[in-house]
């Protein structure tokens, strides 16, 4: 009897392992961040159709703050049809830091990889680097691979 049930465990855990990787397809990635240090990564790999920010549901990070203030994101999209940042400003990073000579800036790396027919629409980034500080200039990465990409 104990050997059916490992057998019976073993096997739904396998079909459960398998039947995730056939949803992999057509998820949607929002993001809401508020305060000091924002930092999120969102990996869509193996799956098509994929979309990070959009009009309804927004990639916010909002680092308003006296001190210090740094927003990071990672968005990693692989395969076919993926969408970061549509309509609008589907992905914004916003760093705000009031006390002078404080530094707040914005890092995005993005990268679209795999098939084809990928699209980066707006990413939005702002940061003021507190009154009397040179502040820290915001940093975008993008990196896109295979046919039919678009920035747009």
């Amino acid at each position: 009897m104990k050997l059916l049930k490992t057998s019976l465990i073993t096997t739904t855990a396998l079909t459960l392992s398998l039947s995730t990787a056939a949803f992999a397809d057509s998820n949607e990635a929002y993001l809401d961040q508020q305060d000091v240090a924002n930092s999120a990564i969102v990996d869509q790999s193996g799956g098509d159709n994929n979309k990070a920010g959009s009009a309804g549901l927004k990639m916010t990070q909002d680092g308003f703050t006296a001190a210090d203030g740094y927003n990071q994101l990672s968005i990693t999209q692989s395969s076919d049809n993926n969408e970061i940042g549509l309509i609008g400003s589907g992905v914004s990073q916003v760093g705000k830091a009031s006390n002078p000579g404080a530094v707040s800036s914005n890092v995005a790396t993005v990268t679209q990889s795999g098939g084809g027919s990928n699209v980066i629409g707006e990413l939005v980034q702002f940061h003021n680097g507190g009154p009397g500080s040179a502040g820290v200039p915001n940093t975008l990465t993008v990196k896109q691979n295979g046919t039919s990409n678009n920035i747009t």
